[in-house]
């Protein structure tokens, strides 16, 4: 099912948006930005996400450049809620990196009209996607796994990292991030242990978000790995061992 996740910074408008997102059809949270909201998003990719944004607000400009910088969640698509309109983001609101946006009051239908543009957005984006994405930079490889473990990921795993790329990367520092994968049944933890062992004795990282529960309460992946809830605990613990 698809999931929306709505951002307010104030208990009043937190209710308001609650009551606009009943009766969607999809299941929908409302957090407040005060609320580890970054952890809560990065933990598990929503289809959609509809922001409080203050153009001229820095916290709020900050917080979208963090969205689309993160490599789980840089292309979901992200809906503005304003408090007024200023004529240059109906300019640049594309370029900041949202998908669209509306300004308040809006009513039910215009939300609803909105999201469904945008979870259209949010499946097209997810059928490009590669079961398995690697990504370097910084001497640290990230690999990014979208996809049902059983079905997709250990089938592919040996094709997308050869030989030659697991020696390109030996020098890394490195994880796994599970955050976009859909389901991770207990059986599949095995799967895990096996994909690990392909890197020999190096410790490397896991980034398990919504999994990390599961991962520990099945297996003993801790012996072998480092398990961390979002990128940043990994990139703050990879930045003190400098």
């Amino acid at each position: 099912m698809d999931l929306i996740v709505g951002i307010e910074n104030s208990k009043e408008e937190e209710e308001i948006l609650r009551a606009q997102f009943e009766g969607l059809k999809q299941k929908a949270v409302v957090v407040n930005f005060m609320d580890k909201v970054e952890d809560y998003v990065r933990s598990a990719r929503p289809s959609a996400i509809v922001m409080a944004f203050q153009h001229n607000e820095k916290f709020f400009v900050d917080y979208i450049r963090k969205f689309k910088q993160d490599p789980v969640i840089r292309e979901v698509p992200v809906i503005a809620l304003l408090n007024k309109l200023d004529p240059n983001f109906s300019i640049t609101y594309k370029r900041m990196g949202f998908a669209d946006y509306l300004v308040k009051p809006f009513n039910k239908y215009d939300l609803e009209s909105k999201l469904q543009e945008a979870l259209y957005q949010s499946k097209m984006v997810k059928g490009r996607q590669k079961h398995i994405e690697v990504l370097r930079s910084f001497n640290k490889t990230s690999i990014q796994f979208n996809s049902s473990l059983i079905k997709h990921v250990l089938p592919e795993f040996k094709n997308v990292l050869t030989a030659p790329v697991l020696k390109a990367i030996s020098a890394d520092k490195i994880c796994i991030d599970l955050r976009n994968v859909p389901g991770i049944i207990p059986e599949e933890v095995l799967i895990l242990d096996r994909i690990i062992g392909l890197f020999g004795q190096k410790r490397i990282a896991i980034v398990a978000g919504k999994y990390m529960g599961l991962l520990i309460a099945n297996g003993s992946l801790q012996e072998k790995a480092d398990l961390f809830m979002s990128m940043e605990e990994f990139d703050e613990f990879t930045n003190k061992k400098k």
